[in-house]
């Protein structure tokens, strides 16, 4: 568990592992979910999402989970939807063509995967290279939101720098970082090998004055 807001029914964001041929039972999403897979494939009544698949599952519906023999991993937030929010499946995350990338700075890549003009909220995956850095993917307004799934990424914000290693996960709430300037707000791989990092932005700022 990364984070839970609330008791039996809670605001949560964590990493689920599903044992290879486990079943779970049909369930309601009565805030929604969202998840990236992150290892196997995640399978269930509507389908198969192998790794790298980002999928949103609007509030209201239903599914049943029951995974295949590679087991599977995934990182899911749930209950953070709103009424808006339809379903969504954005398959290969990381695979890089043209149409769904835009290319940032040298050895730098990104793409879109979700966007709520209403809320503001937004979900990128981001694509470092070796020794490529990017200034922060959004204003602050709405806090922003970092997950690694794969390689090593040195984040500074400010005058604060954290290595975050794989599957290191870190939130800064909109209050929290109100003075950082996004122009010294850095991501940077330091490392040998290609680094991809999950990012949302905007969607805490409608939790501010709650």
């Amino acid at each position: 568990m990364l984070d839970r807001d609330g008791d039996e029914v809670a605001l949560a964001t964590t990493l689920v592992r599903y044992a290879p041929n486990s079943t779970f039972p049909s369930h309601k999403h009565d805030a929604g979910e969202e998840f990236l897979v992150l290892e196997g494939t995640f399978h269930d009544d509507h389908g198969a999402y192998p790794t790298g698949t980002y999928v949103r599952n609007e509030i209201g519906s239903v599914h049943a989970p029951s995974i295949g023999h590679d087991g599977c991993l995934i990182l899911v937030k749930l209950r953070w939807m709103t009424p808006e929010d339809t379903h969504i499946v954005v398959p290969d995350t990381a695979v890089h063509t043209a149409k769904d990338w835009s290319s940032l700075t040298t050895g730098s890549n990104v793409r879109l995967l979700y966007q709520n003009a209403a809320t503001g909220e937004h979900a990128w995956f981001l694509v470092l290279g070796p020794g490529a850095r990017v200034e922060s993917l959004d204003g602050f307004d709405g806090g922003e939101e970092v997950f690694v799934v794969a390689g090593t990424v040195t984040a500074l914000y400010a005058s604060t720098s954290t290595q975050m290693l794989k599957y290191s996960w870190l939130r800064l709430p909109p209050q929290a970082i109100a003075s950082c300037d996004p122009s010294k707000t850095v991501f940077r791989n330091t490392s040998t090998e290609e680094a991809h990092v999950f990012i949302k932005t905007g969607h805490l700022r409608r939790f501010v004055h709650q």
